[in-house]
């Protein structure tokens, strides 16, 4: 009994702990959608409003009258999504190529992707922008894309999903006279279909909320994507003070960007909880 009402003690502070970290990580979304419908003073205000007092609509008409979020939102799809389906391509084709096959120096190639994910982004935003600079991608499409095609821990994520596929079915396919390519296409990639879906979740999130990259390599507002016309809201010329800086503006946007990484979400997300704990149970 002593043993029983001590786990039930356990269980019930750390569902304690889980719902305040809850609180924590999800009042800066509920604050987000909170500000898009106020004032800007109500933004500022100490203590904040918890509901919205008046209730502005406004700031949505606003937003997309007098800046070019629909351009932003134009270009952050494009990207976001050309992004995704060429992260996941090559995550799924190097991650099966180091799980599956066994070549020289198979090992020291993983290695070395892993090693570059332990290199923050920021020092390598002047390498990327002289090899961008170089190939004549400066303020293109190109240039925003190209940087995150070769997604290290995409290429992580479906190496250790590729240990939990069973080798027969390879094995049966090869003695049928089945090729690599049609191996891959045909057995591996719909195997591999949580573990691609998690990747294509992270991918597209990474891209989406990208800021640093986009606005170095981005010069002509046509370009802009959804962070860095935000951001050009927050810093636009005459914005000396906070009174100034249409906050309620920007979290209407921030809002507006948050919607489809959401739905994203939803989407797949019975997929990307397999993929992601199907990778995580793997040792390297």
């Amino acid at each position: 009994m002593t043993r029983f009402r001590s786990g039930r003690a356990a269980v019930a502070i750390l569902s304690s702990i889980v719902f305040v970290l809850s609180i924590l990580y999800l009042f800066p979304l509920y604050w987000m959608v909170v500000g898009s419908f106020t004032t800007v003073a109500g933004t500022l205000k100490v203590p904040p409003d918890f509901f919205p007092n008046p209730v502005v609509l406004g700031n949505y008409g606003s937003l997309l009258n007098d800046s070019g979020i629909v351009t932003w939102f134009k270009n952050s799809v494009v990207v976001g999504c050309l992004s995704t389906i060429l992260a996941v391509g090559t995550s799924a084709s190097a991650g099966y190529a180091l799980g599956m096959m066994r070549f020289p120096g198979s090992n020291v190639i993983f290695g070395g992707v892993l090693l570059t994910m332990l290199v923050p982004s920021a020092v390598t935003v002047i390498p990327l922008f002289l090899v961008m600079h170089a190939l004549g991608w400066v303020d293109s499409y190109q240039g925003i894309i190209a940087p995150g095609i070769a997604y290290a821990f995409g290429v992580f994520l479906v190496r250790q999903f590729t240990h939990t596929l069973p080798t027969e079915i390879f094995d049966s396919a090869r003695v049928d006279g089945a090729g690599e390519v049609r191996l891959f296409w045909s057995i591996v990639v719909p195997l591999l279909r949580p573990a691609l879906a998690a990747v294509g979740i992270f991918a597209f999130f990474s891209s989406w909320n990208d800021f640093l990259w986009q606005l170095v390599v981005i010069n002509s507002d046509s370009l802009k994507t959804l962070p860095v016309g935000l951001a050009s809201l927050v810093f636009s010329s005459g914005a000396t003070n906070n009174t100034l800086i249409p906050l309620a503006e920007v979290m209407a946007g921030a809002t507006i960007a948050f919607v489809p990484m959401l739905i994203a979400f939803l989407l797949l997300q019975r997929q990307f909880l397999d993929g992601v704990s199907a990778g995580a149970v793997n040792g390297i």
